[in-house]
């Protein structure tokens, strides 16, 4: 009798633990397209587009770089370390080895061999200084496989590269 109360239980572990890995698995290969609707900017001529399937972007250093944010998601990355950064577009990663910023609206250009990304004016949402700067661009347009899509409300987090004693 205890030995089929604890097979019971084994079973009941085992049934609970495949549960939450599916579960977490299913979290994991989430898209941010639900939640980033980027539309051509301009009606395709012979084809119906759909929207840009831009995906979530898993950073493991945020220092000395600039990350782009669609609500929780990191979607663009650029690192002032390395001289590069990257978009994920269905699933493949996109390199971006230019990041020209115009001084006199804060404005930047973001380029890679597949992919071109301009911004508008950057707005500062808090003062500069402390860890990081944070801001938003009204309009960010994107130019990849010969359309341009165009995505708005963009945050941008900026934190340089910190200097210890």
């Amino acid at each position: 009798m205890f030995n089929n109360r604890l097979i019971i239980l084994i079973s009941n572990i085992l049934v609970a633990a495949v549960i939450t890995i599916m579960t977490f698995s299913a979290c994991k290969d989430r898209s941010v397209s639900d939640q980033t609707s980027v539309k051509p900017s301009s009606p395709p001529v012979a084809e119906t587009e759909t929207a840009l399937n831009i995906n979530q972007l898993m950073i493991e250093d945020p220092i000395n770089a600039d990350s782009y944010w669609a609500g929780d998601s990191v979607i663009i990355f650029y690192s002032y370390k390395t001289n590069s950064g990257k978009i994920m577009i269905d699933g493949v990663n996109y390199s971006l080895d230019k990041n020209e910023v115009d001084e006199k609206d804060d404005s930047r250009i973001l380029t890679g061999p597949e992919v071109v990304i301009k911004t508008s004016k950057l707005v500062y949402e808090e003062p500069a200084g402390g860890d990081c700067n944070y801001g938003s661009f009204d309009n960010v347009s994107i130019m990849f496989n010969g359309k341009e899509y165009s995505l708005s409300d963009l945050k941008i987090q900026q934190c340089p590269e910190v200097f210890s004693n």
